[in-house]
C-alpha cells in the first residue's frame, strides 16, 4: 500500500514540479522579450521626435532641391542629432540621407545609403514608409542592430524627405546575461524574420550554437510581436530536473520512516488485540488441565 501511495505522490509531484519549472522559464522568456520591445520602443519614440522636428523637415524639404547644405544648416543638423544621442544611451550612431540620389547629409561623409544598407533592405523600408525597420547585422562587425526609416515631412503634406538609419551600442543587448545568470549552462539567442543570427549568448564558455541539441536542452521560444525576432533560451535538462532527486529521497525517506511506525503500531495493536485471547486460551488450558486430573486424584482417595 506505501508502494502504491509513494510512487503515484512521486508522478504527480514531479510532474508539477516539471510543470512549473516550464511555466517560470516561459515567464523569464516573455519578460525579457517585453523588455527588448520596450528598450525598442522608446528608441523609436526619441527618433521619431527628432524626425519631427520642424527645423530638421525645413532641411530636409530644401536638400531635395540644392544638395548643398548652408553650414547653419550643418550645424542644426549636427544639434539635433546630438541631443538625441545624448539622451539616447542605446543609440551608438545616427545617419541621415536626402530622398534625392540618396546621398548622406549628415554626418557629412557624402556616402551612399548603400555604404549601410542593401537594396533589399531599402526596398522593406521604403515599404514600411515612415515606420521603423529593425535589421539584423550583416554589413557592420561591431553593431547587433541596425535599424532604417523613412522619413516623412508632415509639415510638407508628408513627401519623402529622406531616409534615417542608425546603428545601436554593440553592448545593447548584454542584459540578457544578467537576466540568466540564474541559469547555469543555459543559452540564449536571437535571431530576424530570416533566420539570421543577431544574438547569441551562454554564461558556459564551453558552449556554442553548435553544441545546443534537443536533447540535452529545452527551448524556450518567444516571438516579438513588434519586431518579430524570435527569442529563444535554451535551459539544460538537468537544471529543470535537479529536484527530483531531492523529491525521491524525500518521498523514500518519508514512507520509510511511515512503514516503520506503522509495522511497530500494527505489532503493538495486534499484541494488545491477541493479549486477552492467549489470556484466555491460557486460562481455557488450566481449567482443562484441572479437570482432567480431578478424577484421577478422587481414585488415589478411594472415591468411586
Amino acid at each position: 500500500m506505501f508502494l502504491i501511495i509513494g510512487s503515484s505522490l512521486y508522478r504527480h509531484l514531479s510532474a508539477y514540479i516539471l510543470e512549473q519549472s516550464t511555466k517560470y522559464t516561459d515567464s523569464i522568456a516573455e519578460q525579457v522579450q517585453q523588455r527588448l520591445n520596450s528598450t525598442l520602443s522608446e528608441i523609436d519614440s526619441n527618433i521619431q521626435q527628432l524626425c519631427n522636428d520642424i527645423q530638421i523637415q525645413n532641411i530636409l524639404y530644401r536638400s531635395q532641391n540644392n544638395n548643398v547644405l548652408s553650414s547653419e544648416d550643418q550645424m542644426t543638423l549636427r544639434q539635433k542629432v546630438m541631443e538625441t544621442l545624448n539622451y539616447t544611451d542605446a543609440v551608438q550612431q545616427i545617419e541621415i540621407y536626402t530622398a534625392a540620389s540618396p546621398h548622406q547629409i549628415y554626418p557629412f561623409a557624402q556616402k551612399s545609403i548603400f555604404d549601410f544598407l542593401t537594396k533589399t533592405e531599402l526596398d522593406l523600408i521604403d515599404e514600411q514608409n515612415g515606420k521603423i525597420v529593425w535589421l539584423s547585422n550583416t554589413k557592420q562587425e561591431n553593431s547587433y542592430i541596425r535599424a532604417g526609416k523613412r522619413l516623412l515631412l508632415s509639415d510638407y503634406q508628408f513627401v519623402h524627405g529622406g531616409y534615417l538609419v542608425m546603428l545601436l551600442r554593440p553592448d545593447f543587448l548584454e542584459f540578457f546575461q544578467e537576466d540568466f545568470q540564474q541559469f547555469s549552462n543555459s543559452a540564449v539567442f536571437l535571431k530576424d524574420t530570416t533566420g539570421n543570427l543577431i544574438y547569441f549568448s551562454s554564461n558556459n564558455p564551453e558552449i556554442s550554437i553548435d553544441t545546443v541539441t534537443s536533447k540535452s536542452y529545452r527551448f524556450v521560444t518567444s516571438t516579438s510581436a513588434y519586431t518579430n525576432w524570435e527569442l529563444t533560451i535554451c535551459i539544460p535538462l538537468d537544471l529543470l530536473n535537479q529536484d527530483l532527486p531531492w523529491l525521491n529521497q524525500t518521498l523514500l525517506a518519508t514512507f520509510g520512516m511511515g512503514a516503520t511506525l506503522s509495522l511497530f503500531f500494527c505489532l503493538l495493536i495486534a499484541r494488545m488485540i491477541s493479549a486477552p485471547i492467549r489470556d484466555m486460551k491460557k486460562a481455557m488450558y488450566i481449567s482443562q488441565w484441572k479437570a482432567s486430573e480431578k478424577p484421577q486424584s478422587i481414585l488415589e482417595f478411594g472415591y468411586e
